[in-house]
């Protein structure tokens, strides 16, 4: 996992060097096709941690029903195997949820710490080509 995070924070920075060479060279329209891709990005990665929230929520519902099943059924019958393996299974899928929510985070930063990157550049490139205004 950190590995994967390693290689991405070394691509952005590959990325954002790259830019910054082609941005002096007068790549104005190219640095902000790049922001226009990165918010496009960032909205997704946004989209992905809602859906992600929304899933967590479920359940967690669907714990304290099973939680309510069972108190219920404990009334009735003394097996709390089938109970157990409920949880244990909703416990399992939210700690994936869990991992890919921490995971779509680094990436929400990356992306936002590249556009944060980029738009300084582009600045830097606005007040170098038209210093006659400012």
């Amino acid at each position: 996992m950190y590995v994967k995070k390693i290689i991405a924070v070394m691509f952005i920075l590959t990325t954002i060097l790259t830019f910054a060479s082609v941005s002096n060279a007068g790549g104005l329209a190219a640095s902000q096709g790049r922001i226009i891709y990165l918010m496009q990005r960032q909205n997704d990665i946004e989209f992905k941690l809602q859906t992600i929230n929304h899933r967590r929520t479920v359940l967690a519902e669907q714990s304290a029903q099973v939680a309510r099943d069972n108190i219920n059924s404990l009334y009735n019958v003394n097996d709390t195997s089938n109970y157990n393996s409920q949880i244990a299974q909703l416990q399992a899928m939210d700690s994936q949820l869990e991992l890919r929510q921490k995971d779509l985070e680094v990436q929400y930063k990356v992306v936002q710490a590249e556009i944060n990157a980029l738009q300084k550049i582009i600045d830097r490139n606005i007040k170098s080509s038209f210093k006659i205004f400012y």
